[in-house]
């Protein structure tokens, strides 16, 4: 297993305590400063550690696969049913599953029937939402304005980027 590339700098500290500690790169040291030093206070902002390591691109990679084989597989099996009902009982059924994982991976109502209303866009968004659920419980892409409340920035050192976690996941401060 190789080790984790964690980028230097100061995170807010994952021993619990109410200060920033310093990452080398290689391990945490004992150097901490205090939240409201103007050291602190003059840069970014200092979000909560993340409780667990977000999955990597690999891992997400072999996540999304088995769901889009699950949603075209379910779709295909359905299909052959007696004509006409085949092909409504494969839409609704299809459609019922995109829009639930949809909508828990912040997909809108819009943009799930724009999904089933067009089948190259619907292909897409299986995909774009398999990679969505590959990374749960965290979401790395943009808050839509009724989402917000219900998530937490975090920062993880093998994250470069933006991270949220629900409220609820993380642990008890």
């Amino acid at each position: 297993m190789t080790p984790i590339e964690v980028p230097t700098g100061w995170y807010e500290d994952p021993y619990g305590t109410d200060a920033q500690r310093f990452h080398d790169g290689t391990g945490w040291t004992g150097r901490t400063r205090d939240l409201d030093s103007p050291e602190a206070t003059s840069g970014q902002p200092v979000f909560p550690v993340a409780p667990i390591k977000p999955r990597s691109r690999l891992v997400r990679l072999a996540w999304t696969a088995p769901v889009v084989a699950v949603v075209l597989a379910m779709f295909m099996t359905l299909t052959p049913l007696p004509r006409p009902w085949g092909w409504a009982i494969a839409a609704v059924a299809t459609a019922a599953v995109v829009a639930t994982a949809g909508r828990a991976v912040g997909y809108r109502w819009t943009s799930v029937v724009l999904a089933l209303a067009l089948p190259p866009v619907g292909a897409v968004s299986v995909v774009d939402i398999g990679w969505r659920l590959s990374l749960w419980p965290y979401r790395d892409w943009e808050m839509a304005g009724d989402d917000g409340p219900d998530w937490v920035r975090v920062t993880h050192p093998s994250v470069t980027g933006p991270l949220w976690i629900r409220r609820g996941a993380l642990p008890p401060a």
